[in-house]
């Protein structure tokens, strides 16, 4: 979805969620006041009906209180005050209420007022009566009821008890019928809402099936197909990385190995340096003793024996130089395997591998020299072979013939001046081994420090990778659900 079609689409939600919050708010408004009128009315009719209870009750006290009084007046008998003063106090009680009521009750106007008037006058004509009667006035007591007073008061009361009671009826028969029309503008409210609700509800579900769930349908599509993708590529990734964290693994014990056989090779290159020194030396003391014993035959001939034995020591010595000159040829072969191999896994690191790669390069030439180095040191220790073989046959044939000592001994001095050269030139060779030694040590360390921080990027990654798929499962359950909500 476009950015102009989602600022519309939110607006579209924003006003019908106004719209949906204006029409409740008018719809629990109107059920409120609905509701108050309903109480108000039903509080009238309530009053009405008390109120005509009150008239009703209150005539049939004063039908009891008057039977009381007469009774007692005509026949001097007490008894009949039983009833008399059981009313006296409700009718009393009665007025004062339809009163407060009447007071309280506008629509009520002067209906009832005068029915009150008549009961508080035969009230006091009750009272006034059965007052004169005890205080031994009993003809003044008995007048208005020879006179016909009473029951003329208690006539009009009655009749004005049917005018109460009938308009109090209308009251209440109007009053029932505003709570009934109240009652029924509720029920209308409320029907009238919960229409509009279910219509209201049904059109923002169409609006937003239309505007929102099929756009979605489509988004939810796409996430799908590119976190299916996603999840694809990142366990590739992940099976790459840990098939290249193998490799690197393999390649750093390797570079190990490589390093310590290096060390190894650097000890022997100096041992070779300081056997070549010590031949030097020996060849110098050999030559001098070569010059002295051409004048005495005897010091030559004990000479060349101690010569012969220090030749097969130094023969013997040789043969381990050429040993290690093999072996160094050994080394230098698996350090260019190694090195081209170190091409090969860096090549497929990528990007990550480009310093290893260069540091391969590196290796690759050293291994190279070393080979070349190599080569020249066995060539020249095949020659010094030959030359020590030589000078064993030479110093036999002088413990042989002494007579031909100095001519020997000559020879010996020329042989030993070589000799030393081509012990000078081993002992350089020897230093240069050594050198090299030293430096692929030092570039394998170099290797070993980039493999071990190849192995712990290619770690973080593996656990990058690991994240994303987790991420990647959680697009797909989050895409599954929106697929179930759309």
């Amino acid at each position: 979805m476009s950015m102009n079609h989602e600022v519309k689409l939110k607006n579209w939600i924003n006003i019908l969620f106004i719209l949906i919050a204006v029409i409740l708010l008018g719809t629990v408004s109107g059920i409120k006041i609905s509701l108050y009128k309903t109480s108000q009315s039903e509080y009238l009719v309530e009053k009405t009906n008390t109120i005509i209870q009150k008239f009703k009750e209150t005539l049939k006290l004063l039908v009891d209180a008057e039977t009381g009084q007469r009774g007692y007046l005509l026949t001097q008998n007490t008894a009949f005050l039983e009833s008399y003063n059981l009313a006296i106090p409700k009718i009393n009680s009665n007025i004062v209420e339809l009163n407060k009521l009447l007071e309280s009750d506008p629509a009520q106007g002067s209906i009832g007022r005068k029915y009150i008037a008549l009961s508080e006058k035969k009230l006091k004509e009750l009272e006034l009566t059965v007052t004169l009667n005890k205080a031994g006035k009993s003809k003044e007591a008995l007048e208005p009821v020879v006179s016909g007073a009473g029951k003329e008061i208690m006539d009009e009361l009655r009749h004005e008890a049917e005018d109460v009671n009938q308009a109090e009826d209308q009251l209440l028969q109007k009053r029932i019928s505003s709570l009934n029309t109240i009652r029924s503008y509720q029920e209308f409210i409320i029907f009238f809402s919960l229409i509009f609700s279910l219509t209201l509800l049904a059109v923002i579900y169409l609006f937003l099936r239309l505007k929102l769930i099929k756009p979605l349908s489509s988004l939810v599509i796409e996430i799908n197909r590119v976190a299916n993708n996603s999840a694809s590529q990142v366990i590739q990734l992940t099976k790459n990385l840990s098939q290249q964290s193998s490799s690197i693994a393999e390649t750093t014990a390797t570079a190990g190995e490589v390093m310590t056989s290096a060390a190894l090779a650097n000890e022997d290159a100096n041992v070779v340096s300081k056997i070549a020194e010590t031949a030097k030396l020996t060849a110098t003391e050999e030559m001098e003793r070569a010059k002295i014993s051409k004048t005495e035959s005897e010091t030559l001939s004990l000479a060349m024996s101690d010569l012969s034995d220090t030749i097969s020591v130094l023969a013997s010595r040789i043969d381990q130089i050429g040993e290690i000159s093999k072996l160094v040829h050994g080394i230098s072969n698996q350090t260019n395997i190694l090195a081209l191999n170190a091409s090969v896994e860096a090549a497929r690191s990528g990007q990550y591998g480009k310093g290893f790669s260069v540091i391969a390069q590196e290796i690759r030439a050293l291994s190279i020299q070393s080979l070349t180095e190599a080569a020249k040191t066995a060539e020249n220790i095949t020659e010094i072979q030959k030359l020590t073989n030589k000078m064993v046959f030479l110093a036999e044939a002088s413990t042989q013939k002494t007579l031909k000592t100095a001519q020997n001994s000559y020879q010996a001095e020329l042989a030993f001046e070589k000799l030393g050269l081509s012990i000078d030139e081993v002992s350089i060779k020897a230093k240069q081994v050594a050198l090299n030694s030293t430096q692929q040590t030092t570039a394998l360390a170099q290797v070993g420090g980039a493999m071990r921080t190849l192995k712990e990027g290619s770690k973080d990654i593996i656990s990058s990778s690991t994240i994303a798929e987790v991420n990647v499962k959680n697009l797909l359950n989050i895409a599954d659900v929106l697929k179930k909500i759309s």
